[in-house]
This record gives C-alpha cells, sequence and structure tokens, in this order.
C-alpha cells in the first residue's frame, strides 16, 4: 500500500494555513491530497489523528503528557454532503417524534390505565417515574456519548425504551407498570438530547441555529396536529355515538404534580378527554396499545439510526471505555436529582413544606449535589460535568436564563389554563386551545431565529430582544381581569411565544459557540438538565403562592381542589355567591404575584443576557476546514478503484473550490 507525503501547495495552504502557526503543524497531517512519493515503508505521522484539533483549538503548543493523550476524548464532528445531512436529520426527527408520542399518549389514557390497574393514590406515580429517571440522567447521555460514540448510545437507549414499552405493556399492576415507566425513562430521556448532539455533529456552528429550530419545532407541529386530530376524532364520537359533553362537575381531578405536564404541552386539554375516556370500559387489550405502540417507532429509529447515520466511530477496546466513564459523578448526580425532584413533588402536595419527608430529600440533595462538585473538581479524570464550563460568562449566563426558562415557561403552560376555567368560566378544552397560540407563534420565531443566526452569524440581539418581549408578554398577562376581553388574552399570549422562541434555539447556539468542540456535547445536555430541574422548582414555588389562599380563610381541602380541578370547585360553590367571589378575587391576586414574580426572573434573565451573553463569532474556519479536509480524504479512501493520481486531482479541485 502507497503512502502520501503532503507537499506545500499553495491552493491547500490558503485553506488550512492561518496566522501564526507554522505549515508543518498542519501538513504533517495524513491527508491524501497532492502529489505522491511512493514509499515501500510505512511513515509515522508525526501528530497523532487527535493533533488536529489541538493544533487548532489550543495553539500554545504545550506538551500533553501520555496520561492526558489517554483521557482524551475523540471529536465526534463529521461533515457530511447535504442529502445525508437530510437523512440524518429526519432520523432525529423521527427520534424525537418516538419520544414525544410516548409523553402525551400516556397522558391522555392515564385516567382509564390508572383505573384498570386500581392504581389509587398511586396514579400520578405512572406519569412521575418516567419524569424522575429521564431527568435525572439528562446529564449521562451526553457523558456516555462522548465515550461510547452518538450512534452506540442512541441504539442503546432505543433498546432501554423499546424493553421498558415492552415490560409497561405487560404490567398487571401498578406498582409493576411505575418501576417498567422508570426504565423507558431512562432510555426515553435521553433520546431528544443524543438527537441535538447529533445535530450539532453534522452541521457547522452557524447552520446550528437553523437545523436545531427544525428539529425542535416538528415536534410542536406535532402537537398541533395532535389537538386538531383530537378535536375531529371527538366531534365524531360526539356526533356518531350520541356521547354526552362532560359538564363541570364531571371532570377529573388532575395531579398537581410536575411530572405529569412537563411531557404536554397541553395539560387542560388532557382533562377533557379523561372524562369520556373513563366513561368507557377499557379493555386490556386497549391498554396495552397505549405502550406497544412505541416498539415498532423504536424498530424504525433503530434502523434509521443504522443505516441512515453515518456518523464517526469511537476507536478503543470496551474496557478502556469502561475506564473512561465517571460511574462517582454518576451516581451523585443520580442520586442528588432524584432526592430533589422528589422533594420538591411532595412539598405542599402530599406533605407540609416543613415535614421530614420534604425535608430530609432535600437535605441530602444539598449534601450529594456537594459531594458531586467536589469530586468533578478533584478526582474525575473524564468528568460528567467539567468545571471548565462553567468558567465561561456565556455558559453562566445561558443556564441561567435556561433555568428561568424552564421556571416561567412550565408556570405559564399549567397556571394560565387554570387561570382562565377559574376567571372566565371557559371549558377545560377551550383554556387548552387558547396555548395553541403560544405553540404557533413560539415555533415561527424559534424557526426565524435560527434562520437569521445562519444569514448574519449574530445570536446576541435574538436572545436579547426575545427576554425583552417575553419580559413584557408575562407582564401583561399578570394585568389580566374578569373583563379583559379575548383579543387581548390572546395577544397576551403570542407576545409570549414570540420571546420563547426568540429565546430558545439561539441560547443553544450562543453555548455551543461558547466552548470548544470537545464540550458541545456537555453543554448540551447541561441546558436541558437546568431548564428540566428548574420547571419543577418553579412549579412547586409558584403552587406554594398560590397556596396562600388559606391565609384568606378558605379550608385546605377546597384549595387543593382549586389547585387540582378548578372548575369542579367552583361548582361546589354554586349557592355561595359571596364566598365565590370571594375566592376568585383571591385567586386572582395570587395568580397575579405568580405571574409578576416570573417576570422578574425574566428581567433578571435581560439583565444576565446584556451583561453576560457576548456576541461571538460562530464562523470556525480552521475547524471546518479540518472536517471538510477529513471528508474529502474518506471519499477518496471509499474510491479506491480510482487511480491515486486522478484522486489527488479532484481533491485538489475540491479544495481550490
Amino acid at each position: 500500500m502507497h503512502r502520501v507525503r503532503v507537499q506545500s501547495i499553495p491552493a491547500f495552504n490558503k485553506v488550512l494555513k492561518p496566522e501564526g502557526i507554522a505549515s508543518g503543524t498542519i501538513l504533517h497531517h495524513q491527508l491524501s491530497f497532492c502529489s505522491i512519493f511512493p514509499m515501500s515503508n510505512p511513515v509515522q505521522d508525526s501528530n497523532p489523528p487527535g493533533a488536529w484539533s489541538s493544533a487548532i483549538e489550543e495553539p500554545s503548543h504545550a506538551q500533553t503528557t501520555v496520561e492526558e493523550e489517554t483521557r482524551q476524548l475523540v471529536d465526534q464532528s463529521i461533515r457530511l454532503p447535504p442529502r445525508k445531512i437530510i437523512s440524518v436529520f429526519l432520523a432525529c426527527c423521527l427520534t424525537d417524534v418516538c419520544c414525544l408520542l410516548d409523553y402525551t399518549s400516556l397522558a391522555i389514557a392515564l385516567p382509564a390505565v390508572a383505573k384498570d390497574l386500581n392504581a389509587g393514590s398511586t396514579s400520578s406515580w405512572i406519569a412521575s417515574a418516567y419524569y424522575v429517571t429521564s431527568s435525572s440522567c439528562q446529564l449521562l447521555y451526553s457523558h456516555l456519548s462522548d465515550v461510547w460514540s452518538r450512534k452506540v448510545v442512541l441504539l442503546a437507549l432505543l433498546v432501554i425504551f423499546f424493553l421498558g414499552s415492552l415490560a409497561s405493556s405487560l404490567a398487571t399492576s401498578a406498582q409493576q407498570l411505575i418501576i417498567f415507566r422508570a426504565i423507558t425513562g431512562i432510555g426515553g430521556g435521553g433520546l431528544m438530547t443524543v438527537a441535538q448532539v447529533i445535530v450539532s455533529d453534522v452541521v457547522s456552528l452557524r447552520q446550528r441555529g437553523k437545523y436545531q429550530g427544525i428539529l425542535v419545532n416538528s415536534l410542536s407541529i406535532i402537537h398541533i396536529c395532535e389537538v386538531t386530530i383530537f378535536l375531529t376524532k371527538t366531534m365524531l364520537f360526539h356526533r356518531v355515538l350520541q356521547l354526552q359533553f362532560p359538564t363541570e362537575s364531571d371532570l377529573c381531578s388532575e395531579p398537581h404534580l410536575p411530572m405529569e405536564i412537563v411531557g404536554n404541552k397541553l395539560p387542560t386539554f388532557r382533562m377533557y378527554h379523561e372524562t369520556w375516556t373513563e366513561r368507557r370500559t377499557v379493555h386490556i387489550d386497549e391498554r396495552r396499545w397505549i405502550f406497544r405502540i412505541n416498539m415498532p417507532l423504536a424498530i424504525l429509529c433503530g434502523l434509521a439510526a443504522i443505516f441512515f447515520m453515518p456518523l464517526k466511530k469511537v476507536s478503543g477496546s470496551w474496557k478502556k471505555k469502561l475506564g473512561q466513564i465517571d460511574f462517582a459523578g454518576s451516581a451523585l448526580t443520580l442520586t442528588s436529582t432524584c432526592l430533589f425532584i422528589l422533594g420538591l413533588t411532595w412539598a405542599g402536595v402530599r406533605y407540609p413544606w416543613s415535614s421530614q419527608q420534604v425535608v430530609i430529600p432535600l437535605c441530602f440533595s444539598a449534601l450529594t449535589a456537594g459531594l458531586f462538585v467536589i469530586w468533578q473538581w478533584k478526582f474525575a479524570s473524564i468528568p460528567v460535568m467539567p468545571l471548565r464550563i462553567f468558567t465561561s460568562p456565556i455558559v453562566c449566563g445561558v443556564l441561567l436564563t435556561q433555568a428561568v426558562n424552564g421556571w416561567a415557561g412550565l408556570s405559564l403552560t399549567f397556571y394560565l389554563p387554570q387561570f382562565y376555567q377559574l376567571i372566565y368560566g371557559y371549558s377545560p378544552l377551550k383554556s387548552a386551545c387558547l396555548l395553541i397560540p403560544i405553540t404557533v407563534s413560539q415555533t415561527f420565531t424559534s424557526t426565524l431565529s435560527g434562520l437569521v443566526i445562519t444569514w448574519t452569524g449574530n445570536y446576541r440581539v435574538s436572545i436579547l430582544s426575545g427576554w425583552a418581549i417575553w419580559t413584557a408578554g408575562l407582564s401583561l398577562i399578570s394585568t389580566l381581569r374578569e373583563d379583559s376581553n379575548l383579543a387581548r388574552q390572546l395577544s397576551y399570549s403570542i407576545l409570549t411565544g414570540i420571546g420563547i422562541g426568540c429565546t430558545f434555539q439561539s441560547s443553544l447556539v450562543a453555548i455551543q459557540g461558547a466552548v470548544k468542540p470537545r464540550d458541545a456535547s456537555v453543554v448540551t445536555a447541561a441546558r436541558g438538565f437546568f431548564r428540566n430541574l428548574f420547571a419543577t422548582v418553579g412549579l412547586s414555588v409558584s403552587g406554594a403562592i398560590l397556596a396562600f389562599l388559606q391565609n384568606e380563610g378558605f379550608e385546605a381541602d377546597l384549595i387543593s381542589e382549586i389547585l387540582n380541578s378548578p372548575r369542579a370547585a367552583l361548582e361546589g360553590l354554586a349557592n355561595q355567591e359571596d364566598r365565590r367571589a370571594q375566592l376568585l378575587a383571591a385567586y386572582r391576586s395570587a395568580f397575579r404575584a405568580v405571574f409578576l414574580f416570573s417576570t422578574g426572573l425574566a428581567a433578571m434573565s435581560l439583565l444576565c443576557t446584556f451583561f453576560f451573553i457576548k456576541s461571538k463569532s460562530v464562523d470556525r474556519p480552521l475547524q471546518e476546514a479540518k472536517l471538510q479536509a477529513e471528508y474529502q480524504e474518506t471519499l477518496l479512501r471509499n474510491k479506491s478503484e480510482t487511480p491515486l493520481a486522478v484522486r489527488d486531482n479532484k481533491c485538489i479541485d475540491a479544495i481550490n473550490s
């Protein structure tokens, strides 16, 4: 086999030779581009395969030890032709759809499933178990994908998701279903995160806003389609089967738990469906198919990943890869997150905030979080969350603003429909439909902001304008009164959706551009982790603010009924007009306090964006040149039947172009 030595070619140097870097630093890389010098003996390259990243990103010429080189993770960035990028992108979209359908199908059928299994008070944990495990494992997915490769981890998650869905369909008790849903959450929770990381690997930083925006907004479109399809089905059932629409007193109790709401952007829409679902006799096969529908989708996603994701492989033995996993850090972050979510879930809902069932989990969560930070700082060789990412002001700013994004966004999704039902007397169906303007405006502006970043290379303007608009929208929502017309309600919701869309995808580009490529997957997972975690915090704190109605002289049972099923609570006060008016006035004051608090957080995020999230170039010409060169080398290697001279001439023409 002939080896190729690269000589200085003007076109090649023009692309790859920056100021301040000697030509030999780059030109000794193993590329078969130029004049050919057959050699009888293999030539030992002066730089290892990973030297490209070091030369480009860290031109300090610092010598690394052998131990540091063995710890270095493989940069899995790769450049593909447009046709293959589209196939990878569609496979990622399919993966997200698989995860989303699991969320919504169970959310709609949960009351029927719980009734069939006689779940009783444990029914809420059927949905909660999934969220606890999926949120707790967020940081692990990127870490494992760095060690084992994206495709391997994605396939492993799909296998876990498949087996968890299969086991859930065979569950014969509520306890079994809770355990199996927790297993499903381990697999399903990482599908969206890994899909985002894969998109980041195959497209440049400038192009990521466009592709990530389309990826995420495809889910919003699915949400809207689900609403339309379900409305059609409901009306069809009503006309053909002459089903009675539920009265307000028939509405089911909605458990006040964040776990059941995070996966479903239309929570009160589910309340309408629950009534006629419970009126039916649910056959066991129907319940099982709720979970079995995930299985063919998981198989389809796996086949798409195998055949349509030509991602970069990570070499090395399985023993070496096991040695790179931070098991201690993974255990600490899992323990801390689970305890934190459990404590917040129980606080003010099942147990008082001062009870030991709440205080003990939160205290142990803080203790394990401290141990996790110490371990990542002092002991972990390849940490789950390297603390070096927090040295970037942009990373800190994005994580803080995304925490507020989760807090304010979930509080808005959960409490705005409740406000519509109590103050305006809307049905749960109409209240849920009034969330559609938020989803539509968010979808449009998120895609538009991604395109603007691609065209201009500037993400800061989008984030700043988004938080300014979001702050204005939340403040206007807090001013809604009993006499506010529908036009105001819709316009305020649209304004808020515009703000959400402008901040979401732009922040992803900002945080990925603030770190070296090796940390892109870490910050992507950290962003989702902070958002989900503080969404739980926000929902719990907002519930605590609303619970101050007890200070107005209302019974604790009535307060709980208002938070869980507002329309049913008002039906119980139909003959007590004075008390009903007092209740509505107190609730409106509490609602105003919740959204004024969210407005303050949004304003803080605006200031944080202004001072910490500075504009940074999204162009990385050296990295892109290196990735394009690797791609061309791969093409030449795959066309082994073509003479070497012809291949090199084609390569030179590609570089010159």
